[in-house]
């Protein structure tokens, strides 16, 4: 009983020593050590015996893996007259492929535990396959029929074609989409950047399984692609596996597109779209932006950052924080092949559309200012603390090293990221603003109730100011029917 009075003594007396010596300074914020680096190991370039490039990152910590095949092709592929091609023909190669229609191949990769997806953007197509590297071959060979040889069965189309048809009908009530639609068409007019990737009325109708198939042999070969793996393999065992299934594919030639150049943004110029008794207006503002390429790509992310890139930005703050006219504002650079759009927008509340209007154009111009070491200090922080975040699970690595093959970007980008991002100074974020942002050039799309606001936004003296309605920015509403 002494003894453990005496140690229950001894006890406090040395908690009380650390708790002297442990207490905290609160005077003053901690000082924030520097981000931790990103450090991603070997990047492995292999190809197939048929030229196919695979690009291989082991990560043997959870036995997994994950394959994604990225085809440089997509809606900037589309014919003229048949916009929607590449995004239905993605979305019909998992209805069927090889000797399996929708439903048994849905049943053989659910069997497995396995995901496998198909997906198209403006440039590529994707196809994904998640599954246990205990399933690896028999998931591989899924994944080769529908690479391969999906099957285009006129049925699923016909229910694919009534899918679409209804979304562009739901489009109507969406006051979100309608402001973006306009919004790409303003900016980029007849470029596929300023088309509804999803396609139209009249091309959904069009679209026959012949089409679909047309497309896909012309777009579809081991010189347009790059497999891209990521998981608990090694070469020795992958390379033989891929060979087996893959061996048999053969090169094509791809039709080479002429696209319409893309001219920025001439002057300014609001378009309201009417939505009667609508209780927000939704508000797209921006321009012709900047391609994935530009030797300032580190330097806008910071200044966007800044701008309207996280909560913390000038935009947010503004708007959400200060007046309270939003649940939250922001802006982006959609980074493209291509120059992608800058684009600010947000859901306001009807009655401070105007006001919401004046508090964004006063961000724009106020960025072009030399920004406060605070300022540029908290968004280069952010940006590097954030991007390890990216790099967690054999998914997201996979998806982030289909960039290296899209941009034909050196295996380090993703380890130098860190340190370009706080190599940006308070003269880049200027300069850059500067170079991308001319907020007397930019598109202003606001799509809202007419009654309520149409007079105060022409108060403003924004620039010439157009009326439309939801049929102007979306033709006629569809009926739902069969195909013509």
């Amino acid at each position: 009983m002494r003894t453990f009075a005496a140690w229950l003594v001894l006890l406090f007396i040395l908690l009380g020593d650390v708790a002297a010596a442990q207490k905290a300074d609160r005077s003053a914020p901690p000082v924030l050590g520097p981000p931790p680096q990103l450090r991603l190991g070997t990047i492995q370039h292999l190809n197939l015996l048929n030229g196919l490039p695979v690009l291989l990152y082991e990560k043997h910590t959870v036995p997994l893996v994950q394959m994604n095949l990225v085809i440089r092709a997509g809606a900037v592929n589309d014919p003229e007259k048949k916009p929607g091609l590449a995004s239905i023909t993605a979305a019909m190669m998992t209805e069927g492929a090889g000797p399996r229609d929708a439903l048994a191949l849905s049943e053989a990769i659910d069997y497995l535990g396995a995901h496998l997806a198909v997906a198209a953007g403006y440039h590529t197509f994707a196809v994904s396959l998640n599954t246990p590297v205990a399933r690896l071959d028999s998931a591989l060979s899924l994944m080769a029929d529908v690479v391969l040889r999906p099957a285009f069965p006129p049925a699923e189309l016909e229910r694919k074609r009534q899918e679409r048809l209804t979304t562009l009908l739901q489009w109507r009530d969406e006051p979100g989409t309608l402001a973006s639609v306009m919004f790409s068409r303003l900016v980029y007019g007849v470029h596929p950047y300023g088309i509804p990737s999803i396609g139209t009325e009249q091309s959904l109708r069009s679209f026959t399984p012949e089409d679909l198939r047309r497309f896909h042999i012309a777009y579809f070969g081991p010189n347009t692609a790059a497999l891209v793996v990521v998981g608990d393999v090694t070469a020795r065992t992958l390379m033989p596996r891929l060979e087996a299934v893959f061996a048999k594919w053969k090169p094509v030639r791809p039709v080479q597109m002429q696209l319409p150049p893309i001219a920025q943004v001439a002057g300014r110029h609001v378009v309201l779209i009417d939505k009667p008794g609508a209780p927000q207006s939704e508000i797209r503002i921006g321009c012709v932006g900047l391609p994935r390429r530009t030797d300032d790509y580190y330097n806008v992310i910071v200044m966007n950052t800044i701008l309207g890139g996280s909560f913390t930005s000038r935009l947010n703050q503004n708007l959400r924080e200060k007046h309270g006219y939003t649940y939250g504002a922001g802006s982006r650079f959609d980074f493209r092949p291509l120059a992608g759009p800058f684009l600010a927008g947000a859901a306001v509340q009807t009655a401070v559309t105007d006001s919401s209007l004046v508090e964004f154009f006063s961000e724009l111009k106020g960025i072009l200012e030399p920004v406060p070491q605070k300022d540029l200090d908290r968004a280069r922080n952010y940006v590097a603390l954030s991007f390890p975040g990216d790099f967690q699970t054999v998914g997201q690595i996979a998806s982030q090293m289909e960039d290296l093959f899209i941009y034909d970007l050196p295996d380090d980008t993703f380890n130098r990221y860190i340190d370009r991002i706080l190599g940006v100074s308070r003269d880049d974020v200027s300069r850059v603003a500067k170079k991308t942002l001319n907020p007397d050039a930019m598109v202003v799309v606001v799509v809202g109730d007419k009654a309520q606001i149409m007079q105060k936004i022409a108060g403003l003296n924004l620039g010439p100011l157009t009326i439309m309605s939801v049929d102007d920015v979306l033709g006629k509403a569809p009926s739902l029917g069969g195909s013509n």
